[in-house]
């Protein structure tokens, strides 16, 4: 018998990603935030990064039209996202 917590962990749709991105997001700068926006769209809420907060995903890379890019952990909360992606290698 699967439990619950089995069961969720076998539907990565049911992960709500917050992409970290601050201050360097876009598609040379932020690869991973990219690589998620690109294959996981359905599962990525926001992307912070204050440089770039109240525009769409889509207006930075090209991609993920309808994700909102936010200032701060804090407006990404609001999205109820249950992991934070770090998606910049500094």
């Amino acid at each position: 018998m699967m439990t619950q917590k089995m069961e969720k962990q076998l539907q990565p749709k049911s992960r709500k990603i917050a992409i970290l991105a601050e201050g360097s997001f876009g598609v040379l700068e932020s690869k991973t935030a990219t690589v998620l926006v690109r294959y996981l769209p359905d599962n990525v809420v926001a992307v912070i990064d204050s440089d770039n907060a109240g525009r769409d995903v889509s207006e930075v890379i090209e991609i993920g039209e309808g994700i909102p890019i936010v200032h701060d952990l804090a407006e990404a909360m609001r999205l109820n996202p249950t992991m934070l992606a770090i998606g910049i290698a500094p």
